[in-house]
């Protein structure tokens, strides 16, 4: 390689080692493998990578070049800038199993999705390949409490799910004739198509109770697919997963497709606004294969497939230690978190929509320093943070609204249980922070209120009282640019 004048973290220095260095260096104690590690261990890779007496990498043949290595020094002389990437079109790729949008389906793969459906939903409860048994593993019908094992707003998030739905495609692949079935998508940008309002698409009938509050014979409940569409489109859902995708560190594009994903559960009825029961309503696995593929399209963008280039992403090095044993562990015995991550070594891929590559937003985190300048934008918005949210009083999922001279100008979902003080997860996790971008113009001399609203079982909305909730503050900032 020509030598780099101006490099950065993300366009070109965090592939200055490749997985074979690192998988080298890794069991050794040297991790180089994210921005924050890197920058601090800068001047000691420079000295035993810098040409003619360098000693590592260790293969002779692998050893930087006299460019490579004044690349290196360039990026330390000029701060560590970390940057950001040119993106890559996202792509389907080959495997063996190919998971395709809801509406790529022809008649004859609808008709052995519905047999593969039926298949797993025919057999008994306690069968670990049943639909019962698996979609129980989300959260009921498992017992005591403490065997609930599903994860949100862990680290383990996304890893958690691509499992899951591994092992249910699986089950869905067991059954006789469905070898070659893969789980679609539904791509939230397209309507929902007829025949996921027939047999066995549309509710299912628990065989036995899981909760006094959902009895045998509970059928689960959605909204339309025409009111579906408009609450994807009230709740701005389409929007924050489109910002989600700019982000070039995985810790701000995590909390935004997570945030997306929270307002997404309620928006399409009843049983999916609850963790409680909502993987029991069929349209979850189409819902959830496709946070997962965009999980996928995010990590194509950013060149982050494999184990060593996701963690090139991350903004802070201890966010590594999820990936890492015993930390990398997953209930039930589901694959370590760090083996979910290459989509393609597992032979899965996605069909990709031609949307086209975003445009990647700068990513500044902290503080700017005042040497160097910085501004305010044309169309500034405010970035407010409630923090200390007390979620284990709050008995169900719930949205937190911004409220200016009494019109809403802000809203997020938090996906939660009905229960979450018998949740570990929930408990770990029970003070909890919402974060809003609110144009200046819209709040600017208002009258600023804060409002919470519970999802019943029934789906709908319900004032919760913000005294209940702990003590609360209210941050807000201007964001700044250089």
């Amino acid at each position: 390689m020509a030598e780099v004048r101006n490099p950065t973290y993300m366009e070109h220095i965090r592939h200055f080692f490749e997985a074979e260095d690192h998988d080298c260096m890794f069991p050794r104690g040297k991790d180089y493998s994210t921005y924050t590690a890197l920058k601090n261990a800068a001047i000691e890779v420079y000295s035993i990578t810098r040409p003619p007496n360098a000693t590592m990498p260790k293969p002779v043949a692998r050893r930087w070049d006299e460019d490579r290595s004044k690349s290196f020094l360039n990026w330390i002389t000029n701060g560590h800038p970390r940057g950001e990437p040119t993106p890559k079109k996202p792509k389907t790729g080959t495997a063996d199993r190919v998971r395709r949008s809801i509406s790529e389906l022809s008649e004859d793969d609808v008709k052995l999705l519905i047999k593969a459906f039926e298949g797993i939903m025919d057999r008994g409860t306690d069968d670990p390949t049943g639909y019962f048994k698996i979609a129980g593993i989300h959260w009921y019908p498992n017992t005591p409490p403490d065997e609930a094992y599903c994860q949100h707003h862990v680290a383990h998030y996304h890893m958690w799910h691509r499992a899951y739905l591994l092992q249910f495609e699986d089950a869905l692949r067991s059954v006789p004739g469905c070898n070659t079935v893969t789980l679609p998508y539904w791509d939230f940008a397209e309507k929902l198509p007829d025949w996921m309002n027939r047999k066995p698409f549309k509710s299912y009938k628990l065989p036995r109770a899981v909760h006094p509050a959902y009895p045998k014979d509970h059928a689960t409940e959605r909204y339309s697919a025409s009111k579906i569409a408009k609450n994807f489109e009230d709740e701005g859902i389409l929007a924050t997963i489109e910002e989600a995708l700019k982000k070039s560190s995985w810790e701000t594009f995590n909390a935004e497709i997570e945030g997306a994903h929270d307002s997404g559960h309620p928006a399409c009825g009843p049983s999916l606004t609850h963790p409680d029961i909502a993987s029991f309503d069929p349209l979850f696995w189409f819902f959830h294969a496709n946070w997962d593929r965009l999980w996928w399209r995010w990590q194509q963008i950013m060149q982050a497939t494999t184990l060593w280039t996701f963690r090139s992403t991350f903004a802070d090095h201890s966010t590594g230690i999820f990936f890492v044993a015993p930390l990398n562990s997953m209930r039930p015995n589901f694959m370590t978190a760090d083996q979910t991550i290459d989509l393609k070594a597992l032979g899965i891929t996605y069909t990709q929509p031609d949307t086209g590559v975003p445009e990647i937003a700068v990513d500044n985190f902290g503080s700017l320093l005042a040497a160097r300048g910085f501004r305010a934008a044309e169309s500034p918005t405010m970035s407010v943070r409630i923090r200390g949210i007390d979620r284990l009083v709050i008995p169900g999922s719930f949205r937190v609204q911004l409220i200016a001279n009494g019109k809403s100008v802000a809203r997020r979902s938090f996906f939660q249980s009905t229960a979450p003080v018998d949740c570990p997860t929930c408990r770990d996790n029970a003070l909890i922070n919402m974060d809003f971008k609110v144009p200046i113009k819209k709040i600017l001399g208002a009258k600023m209120e804060v409002k919470i609203d519970v999802f019943g079982r029934d789906g709908k909305p319900h004032a919760f009282p913000l005294s209940s909730v702990g003590n609360p503050t209210v941050n807000a900032r201007l964001p700044l640019e250089i």
